[in-house]
């Protein structure tokens, strides 16, 4: 069941504006086309009340930075289309394994 992925303008702005490095976008580009256009049941579960959107996260590891990544889409069904309506991103440093997190 493959759907085609379309970014409106505002999913693209959302991009463009989170500032990220280039192999983060493609990393995120590819799983969007690939990934969710393969299997949109698998992949699109949680809804975005009251936007009728559901939402798509994922996490994209560039070392030494973790990028959380959630799209909000737009899913159509009669056309077999999912538009990426906007986006968040946060980044963060991953922990090392010889690192202890804990507040001891």
């Amino acid at each position: 069941m493959n759907y085609r992925v379309r970014f409106t303008p505002k999913g693209t702005e959302a991009l463009r504006l989170a500032a990220l490095p280039r192999e983060v976008i493609v990393q995120a580009c590819n799983r969007l086309h690939n990934e969710l256009g393969a299997d949109p049941d698998h992949h699109l579960r949680e809804r975005i009340v009251p936007l009728d959107l559901f939402s798509y996260r994922f996490t994209i590891s560039l070392p030494p930075k973790l990028y959380f990544c959630m799209f909000a889409v737009q899913r159509l069904d009669d056309t077999k289309e999912l538009r990426v309506v906007g986006g968040s991103f946060v980044s963060s440093f991953e922990a090392d394994e010889d690192s202890d997190l804990s507040d001891e």
